[in-house]
């Protein structure tokens, strides 16, 4: 599970765009982008909709997913960062 979005990365290993096509892909075939969960997943995750709402005119639609994808990832780590160096 990834902060809320039951979705598992593949057992072997995998590189950082591997990762974001993968959960793009999930974000899509979820409709997690164009339901009603996206702001309650935004929320769980502490990402500003302000910032993803000037993402999203910045942001072609064929991109939109990798884009949500990238944040999600880096942002998920960005806690994981802070948790061990706050320990």
């Amino acid at each position: 599970m990834l902060q809320g979005i039951p979705f598992s990365f593949p057992e072997k290993a995998i590189n950082r765009e591997e990762i974001i096509t993968v959960l793009a892909k999930y974000l899509q075939t979820s409709q997690l982008i164009s339901g009603q969960k996206l702001p309650g997943l935004l929320y769980q995750l502490d990402i500003s909709e302000n910032e993803i709402a000037k993402l999203a005119t910045n942001t072609p639609n064929s991109h939109w997913a990798e884009t949500l994808a990238e944040i999600i990832l880096f942002r998920c780590f960005t806690k994981v960062y802070w948790r061990q160096k706050m320990k």
